[in-house]
């Protein structure tokens, strides 16, 4: 989410003045906040302005916000926050220096399109799914499928480093290359089983040979123990070629326009 007139895009910021807020994100007015704290171990609060909220904090004077602890800390009070209500997250590192100020401009120019997307992902949460190979086992698959990979595999299996280099080489772009032609069958057959429970899903784009999936849920809370149930299930019947992982509910970091 993008902010409005006067916000201070700083998440690479050092040591920061007295007089500047953190910004979480924007939800309904008179949302119940969990009773957790966030960045600079500070806890948050809620800047309402016509039945909107800017979900905001304190910070401490002299801290160094862009730590690994503060971004954790971020991401841990926006997911309490939407176990139990509706919120519309923004990026790590959001600053301001007059927060009455800028929460009366976002809320008030932004209104109707904070009032939509609130409305949309309403009662949902979000769920990241992750679909890994286990690279041995699929390997052996592809050894046993394809002759010239088993054959350049026991040419070059115990030769020295530098012997049979281009050998390797071709070995290592036709194994690179069955595994992307596996890739799209095994992907969907995990997207199928979470577009049968989610809302929507965003697929994230992954460069690591063994990935699979990587995506977001959107998932109505109330169905998130039959995600879980479903996906562990499907889990079983993948092992053990292919390995998920579900981590959640989140806040609905994917499905919040920019």
């Amino acid at each position: 989410m993008s902010a409005g007139t006067g916000v201070a895009e700083r998440a690479d910021v050092g040591d920061v003045p007295d007089t500047l807020y953190y910004l979480y994100g924007v939800t309904h007015a008179g949302t119940k906040l969990p009773d957790v704290d966030g960045v600079g171990a500070m806890r948050p609060r809620l800047v309402e302005s016509d039945g909107l909220a800017l979900l905001a904090g304190d910070v401490p004077p002299g801290i160094t916000v862009a730590t690994r602890e503060n971004l954790l800390a971020h991401g841990h009070l926006l997911d309490a926050v939407a176990q139990r209500s509706t919120v519309l997250p923004m990026r790590f590192g959001m600053l301001v220096e007059d927060l009455d100020a800028v929460s009366a401009d976002m809320l008030t120019a932004r209104r109707d399109e904070y009032l939509a997307q609130l409305d949309e992902l309403d009662g949902a949460v979000q769920f990241s799914l992750r679909a890994t190979y286990d690279e041995d086992v699929v390997l052996a698959e592809i050894l046993a499928e394809d002759d010239e990979i088993r054959q350049l595999n026991e040419a070059t299996r115990g030769a020295p480093e530098e012997a049979m280099r281009a050998e390797r080489v071709r070995l290592g772009e036709l194994v690179v290359t069955a595994f992307g032609a596996k890739r799209p069958a095994d992907a969907e057959a995990v997207l199928d089983r979470a577009r049968s429970v989610a809302r929507a899903v965003v697929a994230r784009a992954s460069g690591a040979p063994a990935a699979v999936v990587d995506a977001a849920l959107l998932v109505d809370r109330e169905r998130a123990d039959e995600l879980e149930e479903q996906l562990e299930r499907l889990a079983r019947e993948l092992a053990p070629r292919i390995r998920l992982r579900l981590v959640g509910p989140q806040a609905p970091y994917d499905f919040v326009a920019d």
